[in-house]
């Protein structure tokens, strides 16, 4: 018999499992107190659980998290997690890894959590599509970046001074969240349900490459922030950088997607647009992206280029940079400087990649 992972469910799922057990709903409430508030999947040490149910619960289900394989630490503090993930029966059965990324700020640590195992996107300015597509992550495997973060922040707050904790988690790692859809909502419902983790929607972000027909559902569903890399001010150059989502969501129904969540929401639409030399970066192309965006409630991250092995695009320099926020700023567009933390490790924006597979 297959054992259900008990990160892999939600609280509403979590109910329908243990109903199914034949115990009562505020069963549920309790493992889930235990899983996320004391951070404890050891069925035999949740103290409050009649011992009957803890054996039922010890022959039908696992707390299974990634394997945290190596932490490497970059100048500024950022810290990258590599993960081995669980073998699975399919595609291939082989044990896969992943990256999730720890940024530190004065004010805030900042987790960038993976949704894939490499990336069924082909966008030339990311380093996790040169991966492939090798599987979606469970809900356990996102969830368990997370938690693999905490105790790794816990035990960092035991060996030096300092309050770090996390406090905001962006899905921009590895993978495309909204062609994980299932396993991102159900790990959303943990993350920000009172029965899970309790964290504020308004500290999360997920982040998208233009899955139009899956916004608005995102949008109804969370009020979480929403970021789309946008990249291009027009269809032919979208389709040159990102390929394959530019064929299956056209730039005008993308365009109408985030007009519509813009109208909805207390925050605005953020659009991620990646400044790669002589690509995307010239004057005209912001003069286009106004004229693109200017009726959409919306402000606009401007991400220079990070390089990685085998790429020939190249990154603007920093007056190229500041010459194409100024245009934007002028027409009234709320607009910022992204420069990535985590250059020297390979953990900034764009670069993660697993090379070993």
């Amino acid at each position: 018999m297959d054992k259900t992972n008990l990160y892999d469910l939600d609280p509403a799922r979590m109910t329908e499992w243990v109903a199914s057990l034949g115990e009562p709903a505020y069963r549920a409430k309790q493992i889930i107190e235990w899983l996320y508030e004391k951070d404890i999947g050891d069925a035999d040490r949740m103290s409050n659980l009649p011992a009957e149910f803890r054996r039922s619960l010890k022959d039908r289900s696992t707390a299974v998290l990634p394997e945290v394989g190596e932490i490497v630490r970059g100048a500024d503090g950022t810290e990258k997690i590599l993960l081995r993930l669980a073998p699975t029966a399919k595609p291939s059965g082989k044990a896969l890894k992943i990256e999730c990324v720890l940024m530190p700020a004065e004010d805030r640590t900042t987790l960038c959590v993976s949704s894939q195992a490499g990336c069924a996107l082909d966008c030339v300015f990311c380093a996790t599509a040169t991966m492939g597509f090798k599987r979606n992550l469970t809900c356990a495997e996102i969830i368990g970046q997370v938690i693999v973060a905490k105790r790794h922040l816990a035990k960092s707050l035991e060996e030096e001074t300092g309050t770090r904790r996390l406090s905001n988690i962006v899905f921009m790692g590895m993978g495309e969240p909204l062609l994980n859809f299932d396993s991102l909502c159900r790990s959303l419902r943990i993350l920000t349900g009172k029965d899970g983790m309790g964290m504020s929607p308004s500290r999360i972000t997920v982040s998208t490459a233009g899955v139009a027909d899956r916004l608005l559902e995102l949008a109804e569903g969370f009020a979480v922030n929403i970021a789309i890399s946008l990249n291009a001010p027009s269809p032919d150059l979208r389709a040159r950088i990102m390929p394959r989502v530019s064929a299956r969501h056209d730039l005008d129904a993308l365009l109408e997607a985030a007009r519509q969540v813009g109208k909805t929401r207390r925050k605005p639409v953020t659009f991620e647009y990646v400044l790669l030399a002589g690509v995307t970066d010239r004057p005209e192309q912001a003069r286009e992206l106004v004229k693109l965006i200017s009726r959409i409630r919306c402000k606009v991250n401007l991400i220079p280029f990070n390089p990685f092995p085998g790429s020939d695009y190249r990154r603007p320099e920093p007056q190229e940079v500041l010459a194409f926020q100024k245009i934007l700023w002028d027409a009234d567009i709320p607009t910022y400087i992204r420069w990535s933390q985590g250059l020297d490790v390979r953990a900034a924006c764009g670069q993660l990649a697993i090379s070993s597979r």
